[in-house]
């Protein structure tokens, strides 16, 4: 009885792993063909991507929802053009796992609409990321529950500034309806190169001005000195919960470039 008891536990862990799909960095997935859970295991400074298809005709992309902190993941979005300079149907993601330091936690991809919290994802792929040491063996690959918090958002305020070193991978916004509106600084250290572009919805308005400058504490300075940003403006006509990409890239990007910064700010409208 002991043996048969032993015998189903060994069993169900080996369904569990065959369920993820392991990553070896370089896949690509189409849409009909997605994995339901991977599995990404590498040793602390390494790095590995996948590259996702993006259903641009109803505007969906892809996005990270960090269940703990800690975990590394960047998106970089791929428009592609079609004939007559419009926006091809189809579009690509690359989703960039990065190992900073040991650790065992999951990430979920959605496929959703920017903006729209109410639809459920198009598609959800849940991610089991492992980090290990390069000078201890890796640790057992035990599948973990969810836990229940995501990781947390930065506030933001209003007349706020961010160098770009300081700038946080998620942030909270609040504005008032009825044309309330917020406004934040994202540092621009190279205006004529680079600039920062919003992704949303149409639930709010959100306008950038790239060529402003502003006076401020600097980290070292005793006095405030001048510093070259864009402004961020968000306005809000109506109580509802979106989301706004933001991308600091350059103008004119090359081929296959990634934005250098990117902040995904979470915002309500009361």
């Amino acid at each position: 009885m002991k043996k048969l008891l032993l015998l189903s536990c060994l069993l169900a862990t080996t369904l569990c792993y065959a369920q993820e799909t392991l990553i070896r960095g370089g896949e690509q997935f189409r849409l009909d063909a997605l994995p339901q859970a991977i599995l990404v295991s590498m040793p602390v400074g390494e790095k590995r991507s996948i590259t996702l298809d993006e259903t641009l005709s109803n505007h969906c992309l892809w996005t990270a929802r960090h269940m703990v902190q800690g975990s590394q993941t960047m998106i970089y979005h791929n428009v592609q053009e079609a004939m007559g300079g419009l926006t091809a149907p189809m579009g690509k993601a690359t989703v960039e796992f990065i190992g900073t330091y040991p650790i065992d936690c999951h990430v979920e991809l959605l496929l959703a609409r920017p903006g729209d919290m109410t639809t459920p994802p198009v598609a959800v792929i849940r991610c089991h990321l492992v980090v290990f040491a390069v000078q201890k063996p890796a640790p057992p690959i035990v599948p973990l529950p969810l836990p229940p918090q995501p990781m947390r958002r930065s506030s933001i305020q209003n007349k706020q500034y961010f160098l770009m070193d300081e700038i946080p991978a998620m942030g909270e916004i609040r504005v008032r309806r009825d044309g309330g509106e917020m406004e934040f600084y994202l540092e621009n250290k190279n205006e004529r190169d680079y600039e920062w572009v919003a992704i949303s919805g149409d639930k709010i308005e959100v306008s950038i001005d790239n060529d402003e400058e502003i006076e401020a504490h600097i980290p070292g300075h005793k006095h405030k000195r001048k510093i070259r940003v864009s402004e961020i403006e968000i306005k809000g006509f109506e109580p509802c919960e979106t989301r706004v990409i933001l991308e600091y890239r350059r103008i004119r990007p090359r081929p296959g470039e990634r934005p250098v910064k990117t902040i995904t700010c979470y915002v309500k409208v009361k």
